[in-house]
């Protein structure tokens, strides 16, 4: 082999050393980072439970189809209207996507389906309670008939035990019933914090949540070594 191949040879060499981890780089960046789809937001969901994104299809048969699974960090349509639900979580209120491209975060409160159903069992219970202690109070109100029939001139206490019990049980189911009415959902864009917050979050939470990302200042570098032909 002579001096011309040799040198060609190592040139060869020396640019696949230098190229192929910068190929695996672009490689591995490629495969994790999801493609970017016209028309659509990339969109994170925040949950303390699993959650489902799903958007409205119109159809009355079949009205959603489910978009993504919390943590989503997928491509979505930036249009039309969408809701949270989950198995255990109530669905939240429909809503659109503040942004138009780019990223999106939304912040899920679940609501409890297990807590809702409580509360509807207590506000019945409760009806039932009160319903059955007012009219013990009012028979037992009414005059006896037999003049000889049994009296009582002590105070009605089922009756009033079982009215302030069906009291408490239908405040009670009433405080589960709104708490746990639908999930509430905060969204935030890449641009800072949503104007649009519901209850259990406003704008300043998401300010902050934006200040709280840690800022990575660039990298600086200075040559070691300098050589002059």
């Amino acid at each position: 082999m002579g001096l011309s191949e040799r040198r060609a040879a190592f040139v060869v060499v020396l640019v696949i050393v230098i190229g192929s981890p910068r190929i695996a780089r672009a490689q591995s960046g490629s495969a994790s980072a999801p493609e970017q789809v016209p028309g659509s937001v990339l969109l994170h969901i925040e949950s303390p439970d699993p959650v489902d994104l799903q958007r409205e299809t119109g159809d009355r048969r079949d009205p959603f189809y489910v978009a993504c699974t919390s943590p989503c960090d997928e491509w979505v349509p930036a249009t039309g209207r969408y809701r949270i639900i989950g198995g255990g979580t109530r669905a939240s209120r429909r809503f659109e996507l503040l942004a138009s491209s780019g990223r999106e975060t939304v912040v899920v409160s679940p609501a409890s389906s297990t807590g809702f159903g409580v509360g509807i069992a207590g506000i019945a219970i409760g009806a039932a309670a009160l319903g059955i202690g007012v009219l013990g109070l009012l028979l037992s109100a009414l005059p006896s008939d037999d003049p000889n029939g049994p009296t009582s001139n002590g105070p009605p206490t089922w009756e009033l035990g079982l009215i302030a019990g069906g009291l408490v049980a239908a405040a009670g189911g009433v405080t589960l019933v709104v708490l746990n009415a639908s999930s509430h959902v905060h969204q935030t864009t890449a641009a800072g914090p949503s104007l649009r917050s519901w209850s259990g979050f406003s704008a300043s939470d998401g300010a902050r949540r934006e200040a709280a990302v840690p800022r990575y200042a660039p990298a600086v570098s200075w040559p070691l070594l300098r050589i002059a032909f």
